[in-house]
């Protein structure tokens, strides 16, 4: 498609063009206090996610603990009864074991 031969002169259409945009934008362009104002943004904190299979961990130690018995195994070993104690508190805080479970079990036994 040839180029016209005056497309780069300022023409009464490219004028009247220009004007319409210009008219067009011009209401997004105010002064801030007229803004209609806003209470603070309230940002969504982030739940922490844990898996299935950790969640799954989660319901076990509670289980050993509820029971007496620690049999759950972590790393190759059995969970000590302390650490299950801490680990099982953090599922009860961030809401990973069901609320019809008695946190009550969380305190360890003395060892006899």
């Amino acid at each position: 498609m040839p180029i016209p031969p005056n497309h780069d002169q300022v023409t009464r259409r490219s004028t009247l063009l220009g004007a319409g945009a210009s008219l067009l934008c011009a209401p997004a362009i105010v002064p801030v206090t007229s803004l209609i104002q806003l209470r603070g943004l309230i940002l969504p904190m982030e739940r922490p996610h844990e898996g299935f299979c950790r969640r799954l961990m989660f319901y076990s130690l509670y289980c050993n603990l509820r029971s007496g018995r620690m049999t759950t195994m972590g790393y190759g070993s059995i969970v000590p009864e302390a650490e299950a104690c801490r680990i099982v508190a953090y599922a009860f805080a961030n809401g990973f074991l069901p609320s019809s479970a008695d946190p009550a079990v969380l305190k360890p036994r003395a060892v006899s």
